[in-house]
């Protein structure tokens, strides 16, 4: 009598995939991402039952709430990993879900990582989500609002990362890009002048973006404008230090004050660091100064009525 093929430890995870498809509570794209595969090797991996390295099965169980034995054997509750699955990708870590002490908005987060993805890669962009213990679906949930931590903490793993300055100022460039399309973008889009951008963008609309620090204008005319960051007395109290934040956030800022005269299709401003509170100083401060010919610029986009024009180049 023939005996039956010995059901291999590979064939018996993948037959836990099976079901778990079976039963509709996962797609190949989530199981995939819980797995740390592309789809293409998932795909590829699930038809061939290839055997993969046990950490993935491990990082599978993790998310299921399991263990890879109940993988092997198949005694998985489904629903119940199903359920658990879900709940952990959408909350954020209690670090960072806090905002009582300062908090920003999830988007700048979000904003962070599309630059990575694009300009970096999405292995990349897996590996320091997978740092910060975060997920997508966390950040896109969590109404938009997180602890101002997580961005310290992004851009200091991204400078262990070899990120370089150049790199946080386009990132910056990138964030002030994003915000063309939002109800920020659309109020700025209606300024006449850098003059008056730069007063709604420093007097009114910063202090929606953050509130790790706050700024003065000490200087606003045509031709320049010069600011000042310091941190609040509350967020120095609340983390217990006189200066938060870290100098990749000087660079990130730049980028994004740089181009934020470009929502008037004028070219960016040129920026002067003048001091630095992550160097020793008592506050950042930064000089803007608008090309001359913006006045003239801005007639003639008048006249030629290329206002909506969005194709201005970034600089």
């Amino acid at each position: 009598m023939a005996q039956s093929k010995p059901k291999t430890v590979e064939n018996a995870l993948w037959n836990s995939v099976q079901r778990l498809l079976d039963q509709r509570e996962f797609s190949a794209k989530e199981l995939a991402t819980y797995l740390e595969l592309t789809e293409f090797d998932f795909n590829r991996a699930f038809r061939s039952k290839k055997a993969i390295p046990i950490y993935h099965w491990a990082q599978l169980s993790e998310r299921l709430n399991c263990t890879v034995d109940s993988l092997i054997n198949e005694t998985l509750d489904i629903r119940q990993a199903a359920k658990f699955a879900n709940k952990i990708t959408t909350i954020l870590p209690e670090k960072y879900a806090d905002c009582q002490r300062a908090f920003s908005y999830s988007q700048s987060t979000l904003t962070v990582i599309n630059h990575l993805t694009l300009f970096r890669s999405p292995a990349h962009v897996r590996n320091v989500l997978k740092r910060l213990q975060l997920t997508i679906p966390a950040l896109e949930s969590n109404r938009g609002l997180v602890s101002s931590q997580i961005n310290m903490d992004l851009l200091s793993l991204l400078k262990t990362d070899g990120v370089s300055e150049k790199e946080f100022e386009s990132m910056g460039t990138f964030s002030a890009v994003s915000l063309r399309d939002t109800s920020v973008g659309n109020t700025l889009e209606k300024c006449t002048s850098a003059q008056a951008l730069f007063s709604k963008v420093f007097d009114q609309q910063y202090v929606n973006l953050e509130t790790l620090c706050q700024i003065r204008v000490l200087k606003l005319s045509k031709n320049q404008c010069v600011i000042e960051l310091t941190n609040t007395e509350r967020v120095k109290d609340s983390f217990s230090r006189n200066v938060i934040g870290l100098r990749e956030t000087c660079h990130f800022r730049r980028g994004l004050a740089a181009s934020l005269s470009t929502f008037i299709n004028l070219p960016s401003a040129h920026i002067t660091e003048l001091s630095c509170m992550y160097l020793g100083d008592d506050s950042c401060r930064y000089q803007f100064d608008f090309p001359h010919e913006h006045s003239n610029l801005r007639s003639l986009q008048t006249a030629s009525g290329s206002l909506n024009d969005r194709s201005a180049p970034l600089t």
